[in-house]
């Protein structure tokens, strides 16, 4: 699944320079330099500064119960019987102090924590590409049919699934929801200092579709 991040690149690049021949007084194709085939324009970004929170802190609550880093309740104990139950609100703080350059270093480590967790999450699922049935889909936070319907995701609001079992995709352009449950794996995924994707579900399974 990560050819998706790197199309969702590509038409990224493609937009932003799009956009700068528009705002180029007198300037046209044939009067700039193009990128060679093949070559993808270098992009930056930059990522909010760290929150505070990179130290952690990890307290049991009870017996099904644990608190991260003094603001993130977990339910369950993160086995395939038993995953934790986890908010999109954590998954996104991994953004907080984030260096592409740095790679899995950067992470802070209630989000290394999950790295091999069993856990489940509510929210939005699409294909990654126009299919009738599928073992790959992605996993999101905001409503998104796939192709152009909704909010694209960011990686930190996404993971991509690999499922035990196939499922129809019966309308293209559906917003889809559900609870989604799988191995967690934190795999930074970067072109340079842009980062493409950042989790992964293994053996992962959707229920209340």
């Amino acid at each position: 699944m990560r050819w998706f991040w790197l199309t969702m690149l590509a038409l990224a690049a493609l937009g932003v320079y799009g956009a700068w021949l528009d705002a180029w007084p007198g300037a046209d194709e044939s009067t700039l330099d193009s990128p060679a085939v093949g070559e993808i324009p270098p992009l930056r970004v930059s990522f909010p500064p760290t929150s505070g929170h990179v130290v952690e802190s990890v307290t049991r609550v009870d017996d099904r119960t644990v608190r991260v880093a003094d603001r993130f309740d977990l339910v369950g104990n993160g086995t395939e019987r038993d995953p934790y139950h986890i908010s999109w609100e954590y998954l996104q703080s991994a953004q907080d102090g984030w260096k592409a350059s740095a790679g899995k270093d950067a992470l802070a480590k209630h989000i290394l924590l999950m790295d091999g967790s069993w856990i489940s999450i509510d929210g939005y699922w699409a294909p990654g590409i126009v299919v009738d049935e599928t073992k790959e889909v992605i996993v999101l936070l905001n409503r998104w049919d796939g192709c152009c319907l909704g909010i694209p995701p960011t990686p930190f609001d996404c993971i991509e699934a690999k499922l035990t079992e196939p499922v129809r995709i019966d309308k293209q352009h559906s917003f889809r929801y559900g609870t989604v449950t799988g191995r967690l794996e934190v795999s930074p995924f970067a072109f340079g200092d842009v980062i493409l994707g950042l989790y992964r579900f293994h053996d992962a399974r959707i229920s209340s579709q």
